[in-house]
């Protein structure tokens, strides 16, 4: 119940964000017009939080062949015509990530596969990942959990990275940090960093619990086999290189095993 209720609270950010800025105004008019413009830019986001995610990872048909192209949509497809089957696309990432991807009310989603996890599987692992894809992708839970990623994605772009990893690994900052550290941005980012926190939380731990619900026993298999190649530091990845679900799953490799 607990994280359905964090859930509604990202979904009203927005109307809640822009109701209050209304709301300084001394105007319930304004606090109302605020409200509704709110939710619609949470609409917005919603429904094209899958095109967000294309742009923001940069991610492309290069890297994938055509043999594999074909072979994959041919997989894919399935008993989906064409219109309706996922896109798969490559991003430029050496750490092995995979983001499944849909905008609100759209039937089709799209499978985000990183440089990084393209190299370390072979054939068969990337169709069993694929099978998995398409078994998720039809959820209600992939198109929130594109919404939180989209989100999270913008919010770390305009937040220094080390501030973000001073916060979750307690190192020390770096000089060029210590530069950027004003009294004024320090005041900013902790007004941000409750929604980061629960953002980063829904993003990590919700999308591997998501990809590992009602899985086969070989996509278990290929996610711990993924983690013991990367060797002992996979457990000390940075925040970003643990953002597509299958850098950092410690839950999940315990339930897989048993």
């Amino acid at each position: 119940m607990s994280e359905w209720i964090g859930q509604v609270i990202l979904l009203l950010i927005f109307p809640i964000t822009f109701s209050g800025a209304g709301a300084t105004l001394l105007s319930p008019t304004w606090t109302f017009y605020g409200a509704v413009l709110g939710m619609v830019v949470s609409f917005l986001v919603a429904r094209f939080s899958d095109r967000g995610m294309v742009r923001i990872l940069g991610a492309s048909e290069k890297g994938m062949s055509t043999s594999w192209r074909r072979s994959l949509a041919s997989l894919s497809l399935g008993s989906l015509s064409e219109a309706a089957a996922p896109e798969i696309l490559v991003y430029p990432d050496p750490f092995p990530q995979v983001w499944l991807v849909r905008g609100l009310f759209r039937s089709r989603g799209v499978v985000l596969i990183s440089q990084g996890l393209m190299s370390s599987l072979k054939e068969e692992d990337l169709r069993v990942l694929l099978r998995q894809m398409l078994i998720k992708m039809p959820a209600c839970r992939t198109a929130l959990l594109s919404y939180d990623s989209f989100l999270l994605l913008i919010l770390l772009k305009g937040v220094p990275a080390g501030w973000v990893e001073l916060l979750f690994s307690k190192r020390k900052l770096n000089a060029r940090e210590e530069e950027l550290l004003s009294p004024l941005r320090l005041l900013g980012f902790s007004l941000v960093f409750p929604l980061l926190r629960l953002l980063i939380w829904y993003v990590v731990e919700g999308n591997g619990r998501h990809l590992q619900d009602r899985a086969e026993s070989a996509f278990g298999r290929m996610v711990i086999a993924i983690q013991n190649t990367m060797g002992p530091w996979q457990n000390s990845l940075s925040l970003r290189a643990s953002l597509g679900g299958l850098g950092k799953l410690p839950e999940v490799q315990r339930s897989s095993s048993t």
